[in-house]
Formats: C-alpha cells, structure tokens, sequence
C-alpha cells in the first residue's frame, strides 16, 4: 500500500477496483512502456497461471521468499526461471523443499558465495540497479558550531539498533537521527529514543535525497549478514560518508570508500571509531570524485547489461 500511494491515481484505482470479488486482477500501462497486473491475494496464483498462458515469457525472473508456489507453476507450463535472491534466508525454501531453481542470482559476491557454498545452488552475480539521480542533492560546508549530524536507517535489532542507543547515549554532543523503516518504530526502542535529548525520530519516507541531505554520516551497525546494504550506495550517491559492520555485504557496497568496524558486535569499538571520525574531521570530508565512482558500479545500464549477460546463458 505504501507503494501504491505513491503511484498514479490509476493504480490507486485499480488497487481499489480489487476489493469486488467480481475482480480478479486489474492491469495498467506505465508511461515507460510496460505493464504493472495487480492481483487479489486470494486469487493470486490463478492469475499468475493464465498470465504466463497469455503473456509466454521466455524467462520469468522471481524474488521474495514466498514464491516457490510461483516457481512450481513455472515449471508445470515449462517456463525457465531465475530467481532474484537478496538475503541467505530466501533460499532455504528451495531446499526445505528439495527444490532447486535452475539459476539463482544473488546481489552480492558474498551471497553468491553463500547460495554456493551452503546450498549448492548454481548462481550468478547481479549487483542491484541505483538509480543515484534519484539520491543527489546539493551539500554546503556546514557552520563549524553545528554538531555531528549521525543518521541510522531502519531501526531493527538485526540492524543494530542496541548500538546506535549506545552511541547515541554516549556521545550527548552529537545529533543523531533515526528514520522509520518498513515497519513502524518499536514502541520500547522510541521510548528510549525519546528520553535522549540529542535523538530525533523521522517518520518514514520516500523522500530519501531529503534524509541525506541532512546527515552527515550514516551508520549501519548491522549485527547479522546483510546481504548488501543499499542505503550506503545511497548515502554515497548524496555524498554522504558511511560507516557500517564489516560483514556480508557491506563491505562490498562501500568499495574502497566505505568505512567499516570490524569488531561490530563491540558497542566499545563503534565509540572509539566515531571518537576517532569526531576527533579528526577530515576523515569524514567527503572525496565526491571517489564516492561516486563507487555509485557507478551499481548504475541501471551495469546491471542492465549483466542481466542479459546471465540470460544469454540460459
């Protein structure tokens, strides 16, 4: 829904056509010549079924950690299949089942090596698309009174939301910000947010060019294997320096700009390097030149190209 509000009063029309029982799917035609097919939930997999009938693709590409329901109608109809992996978890479902997709494509060399190596799956490299236009916003030398603006994305244990509090209360001359993920804020975790004077809590947004510009560093304090870690090519694309756990994918966002914390499961080692980065500021000024090479290397035309790259081994 969240997407859909964003849309075209189009699709909101169609979303809202779905609530008759009479209707069982409804189509629109997007300016940039393709098709969006909203389907009722509970007619979902009937109208994947006559859609693959009518539309014949030569490939269907699939992701989400639902749809091997999905995948078994594929293969019924005879149609090849790759499937879009973006953490370790969406994998298990295949072997749970005892199923294998013919071709797996993982969003970083760090779950192509756990699709790989854990579950035997043949997969592919496809780092995902960036649109950084999308994330550019024009950066002022900030006032020398103004504190250390820290930005943290999403809120989640997994995420680190223990070490951005523990940051936070440690270092009471800095401002920090926290935006609302996919869920809403966790009543407790807000609470504890809202007692700390220097914590500022932001609603969730589609506007992200807007968030960044704001901050001056973001963090990612995750404490499980991120696949990937989108929001630091983001920030980077804003110009803004990052600094997140050295693990699964994160490294691999960052490319040779991205700072890391090794001992990320240390709230000690998270204050020492942010002591650090407060202490000797041009750590945290930007090379604009080197953050958007890093942008590059996820642009739409890259992965565009590696796409058809791995179809044409279909």
């Amino acid at each position: 829904n969240l997407f859909l509000e964003q849309q075209p009063e189009e699709i909101q029309t169609l979303r809202d056509t779905l609530i008759y029982p009479s209707f069982s799917h409804a189509v629109y035609q997007m300016p940039e010549a393709y098709t969006i097919t909203l389907a009722r939930e509970d007619h979902f997999h009937i109208s994947f079924s006559e859609y693959l009938k009518r539309f014949d693709p030569e490939v269907v590409l699939l992701q989400a950690e639902n749809c091997l329901p999905l995948y078994l109608t594929c293969l019924k109809l005879q149609k090849k299949v790759v499937y879009y992996a973006q953490t370790p978890f969406d994998v298990e479902i295949f072997q749970q089942h005892q199923v294998a997709p013919p071709l797996v494509l993982a969003n970083s060399a760090f779950l192509q090596k756990c699709v790989t190596d854990r579950f035997g799956f043949k997969c592919e490299l496809l780092y995902p698309a960036i649109e950084s236009s999308r994330y550019r916003v024009e950066r002022k030398d900030p006032p020398p009174d103004r504190p250390l603006r820290v930005l943290f994305i999403n809120p989640v244990p997994a995420k680190g939301a223990e070490i951005f509090l523990a940051l936070a209360q440690h270092f009471k001359d800095l401002s920090f910000r926290v935006l609302e993920g996919w869920q809403d804020f966790d009543e407790t975790f807000a609470g504890r947010c809202r007692a700390l004077p220097n914590v500022q809590l932001l609603p969730k947004t589609w506007d992200m060019a807007g968030v960044y510009k704001e901050a001056d560093l973001l963090i990612v304090p995750s404490q499980w294997e991120e696949a990937f870690g989108r929001v630091v090519v983001e920030a980077h694309a804003a110009g803004v320096p990052t600094l997140a756990s050295a693990v699964g994918g994160l490294p691999e966002a960052g490319g040779d700009v991205g700072l890391l914390v090794e001992d990320f499961r240390n709230p000690e080692a998270w204050k020492r390097t942010l002591k650090h980065l407060v202490d000797h500021p041009a750590a945290l000024t930007p090379n604009l030149e080197m953050l958007q090479k890093n942008v590059g290397r996820f642009s739409p035309q890259t992965a565009y190209t590696r796409f058809l790259e791995i179809l044409e081994k279909l």
